[in-house]
């Protein structure tokens, strides 16, 4: 069912795995900040949905921009930017959290990691496209959603079983 030759191609493979990546560490990430938002922070869950809004918004006000700026700057420095934005997003959440952390601190990150997002995906996207023949798009364009849901999933998995084995090690 799935043209294996199509992981041959290098420009194919490496958009992939970026695309597992992003999709590994945001989903993941957000998924138990949604959580963090509203078990540590005592908000509802719309409220919570709503202060997650900025990260969402970034990436569908930058993704347009993504598109101009890969012409100028090239697809591959777009992509880097966005992956090097998540992990700085990621890495000040991870650094300044605190149960007495106020949202406004957090915001900062929210946007980096929705601009981050929005310099990747579509980038990504373009370079899948590229790398097959016109005959393979629609197998492609399949793979590589998929291989970012499975990165979503794995992201949250693995993820769980990391701060499920913190917080079982907090409560002894």
């Amino acid at each position: 069912m799935i043209d294996l030759d199509l992981f041959a191609k290098r420009d194919f493979t490496i958009s992939n795995i970026v695309g597992f990546l992003m999709s590994f560490g945001m989903f993941g990430a957000v998924f138990f900040i949604t959580q963090f938002i509203q078990d540590v922070l005592r908000v509802s869950p719309l409220t919570a949905g709503q202060e997650t809004m900025p990260w969402t918004a970034s990436i569908m006000l930058v993704a347009p921009l993504a598109g101009l700026l890969t012409r100028r700057m090239g697809i591959r420095l777009i992509i880097l930017i966005g992956m090097l934005a998540q992990a700085v997003a990621l890495a000040y959440i991870g650094l300044l959290a605190t149960t007495t952390i106020p949202y406004i601190a957090l915001l900062p990150a929210f946007i980096l990691g929705g601009l981050g997002m929005g310099f990747t995906f579509g980038p990504v996207s373009s370079v899948v496209m590229n790398a097959v023949s016109t005959m393979q798009q629609g197998q492609a364009s399949s793979i590589s959603n998929t291989v970012r849901e499975l990165g979503g999933v794995f992201g949250i998995a693995l993820l769980g079983i990391v701060f499920g084995q913190i917080t079982s090690n907090v409560k002894r």
